[in-house]
């Protein structure tokens, strides 16, 4: 017999396909020792709003390069890595982030915001984390905007009565059957995302996955740097204190004793500054945020531009 939940992950497995645009600059990613710069930009011209995001990032002040007409130049002053990861996050929230819905636009900020943040993290501390990590922190918290496509009643009233993470999940888990774990893992397997995208999608909210012996190394990684980036974020976004935020950044080491902690905490501080500094020099002022916060039940983010890498 058919359950509730079952037909809203049907539905949504069924119905939210990610991005052709999106898929293939995933691929170009895991092949670009074999592709050039102009192989992305002839890929990225058939989407003109990415088009005009990238040539928009390139031509920021935080580049500082000379005015950029083209998209080859484009992708020459991001970098191959950055303009793919503009692509895959532009395409995303075209396609699921409608502009009309504040709630689902500032979750998808703050995917990107995540997802930078994790990146920059692991580039720093191993020279690596690519294109799944990005992926991974971008689209961590799809199950939720999912569930509040579904079921936005279920979803606004778990988050903004519970506690954490963890309690909101068993209040959708107990109001409709499924939970966003649900829903993120049954899109991960509809969008074919690697093995650790999926598991951050499905534990993110989850301390206790990073001790989890049946995944691979690899996959706790990305979850703990995805977790890193959330509570970053928040503390970036004066979602919660910024000491506390560091501090429970710091703290999600001790679940990797091979991790050189004294570094990475270094890490960790270093970034959080210079993304506090650049987010209130660049995109939000004290009102902003404030306004921002009044106007949006708690549970839900706000809305910020992705840091570059």
């Amino acid at each position: 017999m058919t359950t509730p939940a079952d037909e809203m992950i049907q539905s949504i497995s069924t119905l939210s396909v990610m991005p052709m645009v999106a898929q293939r600059v995933l691929t170009a990613l895991r092949d670009q020792d074999r592709l050039s710069a102009q192989d992305l930009a002839s890929l990225m011209a058939r989407d003109p709003t990415l088009c005009a995001q990238v040539l928009r990032e390139a031509n920021s002040a935080y580049y500082g390069a000379l005015e950029v007409k083209e998209l080859l130049g484009a992708v020459v002053v991001l970098g191959f890595r950055r303009a793919a990861e503009i692509a895959v996050a532009t395409s995303c929230i075209a396609a699921f982030g409608p502009q009309g819905d504040l709630r689902a636009r500032f979750a998808w900020r703050r995917g990107l915001l995540v997802a930078t943040i994790a990146c920059r993290l692991a580039r720093s501390t191993f020279g690596g984390g690519g294109d799944v990590l990005y992926v991974a922190g971008l689209m961590h918290d799809l199950g939720r905007s999912a569930l509040r496509q579904c079921r936005p009643d279920v979803e606004r009233e778990a988050f903004s009565e519970a506690m954490d993470d963890m309690e909101a999940y068993a209040r959708c888990k107990d109001a409709c059957d499924v939970d966003p774990a649900d829903l993120g893992d049954a899109l991960a397997q509809a969008w074919h995302l690697p093995t650790e995208a999926r598991f951050v999608m499905m534990n993110h909210h989850d301390r206790s996955a990073l001790r989890d012996a049946a995944a691979t190394n690899d996959a706790k990684l990305s979850l703990l740097f995805v977790m890193i980036g959330k509570e970053l974020a928040d503390g970036v976004l004066d979602l919660t204190e910024r000491e506390e935020s560091i501090r429970q950044a710091t703290k999600l080491l001790d679940a990797f004793s091979s991790l050189p902690k004294a570094r990475v905490a270094r890490e960790i501080e270093a970034l959080a500054a210079e993304l506090a500094e650049r987010l209130d020099r660049e995109n939000a002022t004290p009102k902003l945020k404030a306004t921002a916060r009044a106007q949006i039940p708690r549970g839900t983010e706000l809305e910020v531009m992705s840091l570059g890498s």
